[in-house]
C-alpha cells in the first residue's frame, strides 16, 4: 500500500441490482479497507437478472492509496528468476501493508496470450490479448496489448487472458459468442459457473468482480455497472475464485484474511 494523505476520498454511488427491487445492502459500497484513515477499498455485491439466488462480489480499489503487485504463481509460470516469490503464498515477512489478493486468469496453455515480470517472458505477449499491465510506480491499466497498452521502460509486469469484455466502455457482443470454446471450459459444460474480472473505471479506479452462476455477459455486466470502461476475463470454475482482504488489527506483519464472499 502506499499513503496519499489529503486526498479527497471518492463517494461511490449505489449501484442498481440487475434483479429488480434490491436486498438490504444491495449495490451499497461499504469501506473494507482504509490507508491513513482515508477509504481505500470498498465492496458491495450484486444478484444478476438470471440467477436471482446468488450474489457476486464487487470491489473498488482507489489506485491513489494503494499499489499493485503481480506474482508468477507456484507452478504457471513458476519457478525463479521473476525477481518475486513465486511460493502458492505470501510468507511470513512479506505481509505488511497487504490489503488484499484475488485469483489470476488460465494457465498460459489456455489464456491466449503471456506472461511478463521483471524483464522475463513465459509465453507470447500476444497483440490484441486484454492485459493488465503493472508499472514501477505501482499502478496498473487493463486494455488491449498492442492497441491501448503497450510495452514500455516503465512497465514490470503483464497479465494477459482472452480477449477484452468491455471495451471503452462498451460490452462487445463476442461475449456471447461461442461462450464454451472461447471463454474457457467450465465444469459440466455450463454457461452459468464461477468466473472473476478486473475492470478499470475512467478515473483509474480499479475493479474486481466475481460470482457462483455467471455467464461472460453477466460478468461483463458486473464491471460495467461499477463503472469499467475496460475489463477482462480471468480465471473460472469454483476452486480458482478468491477475493480476501487483509485487516491488519494489532498484527500488522500478520494481518488477518477475510473473505469477500463467504462461499
Amino acid at each position: 500500500m502506499t499513503g496519499a494523505p489529503g486526498l479527497l476520498p471518492v463517494i461511490l454511488a449505489t449501484l442498481a441490482s440487475p434483479a429488480g427491487k434490491p436486498l438490504p445492502g444491495e449495490g451499497q459500497w461499504r469501506v473494507l479497507e482504509k490507508v491513513h484513515g482515508q477509504p481505500a477499498v470498498f465492496g458491495t455485491f450484486l444478484r444478476d437478472a438470471t440467477y436471482t439466488s446468488y450474489v457476486n462480489g464487487i470491489v473498488s480499489m482507489d489506485q491513489r492509496l494503494v499499489s499493485f503487485q503481480l506474482h508468477p504463481g507456484s507452478e504457471d509460470p513458476g519457478g525463479s528468476g521473476w525477481g518475486l516469490s513465486s511460493a502458492p503464498w505470501l510468507p511470513p515477512g512479506s505481509r505488511t501493508g497487504l490489503l488484499a489478493t484475488f485469483n489470476g486468469g488460465f494457465k498460459l496453455n489456455a489464456a491466449q496470450g503471456g506472461f511478463y515480470l521483471n524483464g522475463h517472458r513465459a509465453g507470447t505477449l500476444t497483440p490484441g490479448a486484454a492485459s493488465v499491465v503493472y508499472y514501477q510506480n505501482g499502478t496498473v491499466r487493463i486494455g488491449a496489448w498492442g492497441h491501448t497498452v503497450s510495452m514500455t521502460s516503465t512497465v514490470i509486469g503483464v497479465r494477459q487472458n482472452l480477449r477484452l469484455i468491455v471495451e471503452n466502455g462498451h460490452v462487445p457482443a463476442s461475449v456471447s459468442q461461442k461462450v464454451e470454446t472461447s471463454w474457457g471450459a467450465t465444469l459440466g459444460g455450463g454457461y452459468y459457473v464461477w468466473r472473476s474480472g478486473i475492470g478499470i473505471t475512467r478515473d483509474g479506479r480499479v475493479i474486481f468482480a466475481y460470482g457462483p452462476a455467471l455467464d461472460v455477459r453477466g460478468l461483463a455486466d458486473l464491471l460495467q455497472r461499477a463503472g469499467a470502461v475496460e475489463g477482462m476475463q480471468l480465471d473460472i470454475n469454483p476452486y480458482w475464485m478468491s477475493y480476501e482482504y487483509y485487516q491488519a488489527g494489532s498484527h500488522p506483519a500478520d494481518p488477518t484474511p477475510a473473505r469477500l464472499l463467504p462461499t
